[in-house]
């Protein structure tokens, strides 16, 4: 599997999610569901980075999700 970066753009009620090594992009809800959808997501290959717009407070639970 490649080294891969993740970006995500943050809204109050979706990460949209694009993988940069197969141009993949996903929608998921920003909620601890969505955030097992995206683990699950990144999982899929070697994460490397992630890249993310912090949008007020919108990002605060993704970043907790991520550094479990």
């Amino acid at each position: 599997m490649p080294d891969d970066t993740i970006g995500i753009d943050i809204s109050k009620a979706t990460l949209d999610i694009h993988r940069l090594s197969d141009g993949k992009m996903m929608s998921f809800s920003n909620c601890p569901a969505g955030f097992k959808a995206l683990s699950k997501f990144c999982a899929q290959t070697t994460v490397t980075r992630v890249v993310y717009e912090a949008t007020g407070a919108y990002h605060g639970g993704l970043e907790r999700a991520l550094g479990a």
